[in-house]
């Protein structure tokens, strides 16, 4: 424990000298702007309540464990000063305030509480849908190629098979003999010409 509370201590100093209310450097050097050193800004209220705490308690510690590991007439020696006079605090102290326990029931049960919740959703909740929308999208798939097939391409392979029917019947009325063309025409224009003329 020695070396990280050396490293602890040796970061405290750093960051009270570069972070401090009087030589705000950090702030400064993030934010672009110049910074000048003014010890006025050091007396705040909060400074001084900190250091009379600080104060209060070295001074009720070193009054405190002044005699620790010196037998008295009503303590001995290997009874903490603290547990002989607060038995209550001192075991309040030691077991770190119940903070783990208190932890350990609230924290640690919600989040071992929503794991669960959120385990038993996936599996069951979220698996199932997307599972319902994978079967909806097969079904769908097997209603699509089931038209594509019987009812699209169906339709499209009768109708060009009429076509290519009719085509090989239109087909065989044509000689490639255009006299033969021109005279049906002729014939054609004749038949509107008297239609018309007896029309009128």
């Amino acid at each position: 424990m020695t070396m990280p509370l050396i490293v602890l201590a040796l970061c405290a100093i750093l960051f009270s000298v570069v972070l401090t209310p009087a030589w705000p450097w950090l702030h400064g050097y993030l934010l672009g702007e110049p910074v000048h050193f003014e010890i006025a800004r050091l007396i705040q209220p909060m400074l001084f309540v900190s250091l009379a705490l600080v104060s209060a308690g070295i001074v009720v510690g070193v009054w405190m464990y002044r005699k620790a590991g010196v037998p008295d007439r009503d303590r001995p020696a290997e009874i903490d000063p603290l547990e002989y006079a607060q038995p209550a605090l001192f075991r309040f102290l030691a077991n770190k305030m119940w903070i783990d326990e208190l932890y350990d029931r609230t924290v640690i049960a919600f989040s071992w509480m929503a794991a669960r919740l959120s385990d038993w959703m996936d599996r069951y909740f979220w698996d199932g849908l997307v599972r319902g929308f994978g079967a909806i999208g097969q079904l769908f798939g097997i209603f699509t190629a089931s038209v594509d097939e019987r009812g699209i391409n169906a339709g499209v392979d009768e109708t060009t098979a009429g076509a290519r029917g009719l085509g090989r019947l239109m087909s065989g009325a044509h000689s490639g003999q255009i006299q033969t063309y021109l005279g049906a025409v002729a014939i054609g224009m004749l038949a509107l010409l008297l239609l018309y003329a007896w029309l009128a």
